[in-house]
């Protein structure tokens, strides 16, 4: 009826298929849908600082090790620096210049910081 050819039908048997093969985690169960974290201050000026932990979690989940974050709202880098200390790299983008400052000062691995106006 659809006419399709062999090509979506092995790209449904290998893609699809294969990924609604559901496996447990090595490391035990999953983390759940809520996650605890506690807040976590930053004596800078940004008024919305991630909490490290929750960005760690991220990191590890989604980006392999000497993988690359990129992180379009940077902010105080938090994303950065986490990435860095979990062996990755890292893309910050920023458009506010007072907090380039506070980028620079917590992500001291950063090779090259380009301001656009």
């Amino acid at each position: 009826m659809l006419k399709f050819d062999d090509i979506y039908d092995r790209w449904v048997t290998e893609t699809h298929l294969v990924l609604q093969t559901v496996k447990p985690h090595p490391k035990g169960k999953n983390p759940g849908d809520v996650w605890s974290i506690k807040l976590q201050l930053l004596s800078e000026a940004h008024f919305a600082t991630f909490p490290e932990e929750l960005v760690k979690k991220c990191i590890e989940a989604g980006c392999p090790e000497e993988g690359i974050v990129l992180d379009p709202f940077a902010g105080s880098g938090t994303a950065g620096k986490v990435a860095y200390d979990l062996g990755r790299n890292a893309i910050l983008i920023e458009l506010v210049p007072e907090y380039l400052n506070i980028i620079k000062k917590r992500c001291p691995n950063i090779k090259k910081v380009i301001y656009v106006k």
